[in-house]
């Protein structure tokens, strides 16, 4: 929503109109005069007010983060270990049992989590991406999803 001035002016300048017409006293000429003197004061108002306001810096909060850049590589390399094959044509895993280890094995590392690196940044990445990075692990939960999507910020 952009900040009109005029708007602004017109806002301010029927508040005061709304006094000057509840006057039982003043003359149509004297009214019309006192509303023209009301608007030209609501103008000096609104330039200061709205100066004021544009001058404003927002500082955001509760921004989502960023997806880090390699967080699906675990799934990748799970799959290559999987249906992957060496220089002579045959298959990484040999067996049924080591290929539904590597899906066992997969099903808690993909879980969508948020990780905060020992530096402070914050990513949206898988669990197992996480664990490869070092970073803390805090799951998403309803509550936490909503922070993230309200946005929102200050005037500093």
């Amino acid at each position: 929503m952009a900040l009109k001035q005029n708007r602004l002016t017109r806002n301010l300048a029927n508040i005061k109109n709304q006094e000057t017409a509840k006057n039982k006293f003043l003359k149509t000429k004297a009214k019309v005069q006192e509303f023209k003197q009301n608007t030209e004061e609501a103008q000096r108002e609104a330039a200061a007010i709205h100066d004021y306001v544009i001058q404003g810096e927002v500082q955001i909060a509760n921004t989502i983060p960023p997806f880090e850049s390699n967080s699906f590589k675990p799934l990748i390399d799970a799959l290559q270990q999987m249906f992957g094959t060496d220089n002579l044509g045959n298959f990484n895993t040999q067996t049924a049992l080591e290929r539904a280890s590597i899906i066992n094995g997969l099903s808690d590392s993909l879980d969508i989590c948020l990780a905060t690196t020992t530096s402070g940044q914050r990513y949206l990445t898988t669990r197992a991406r996480a664990l490869q990075i070092g970073a803390t692990i805090t799951p998403i939960t309803s509550q936490l999803a909503s922070q993230l999507s309200a946005g929102g910020g200050t005037l500093k």
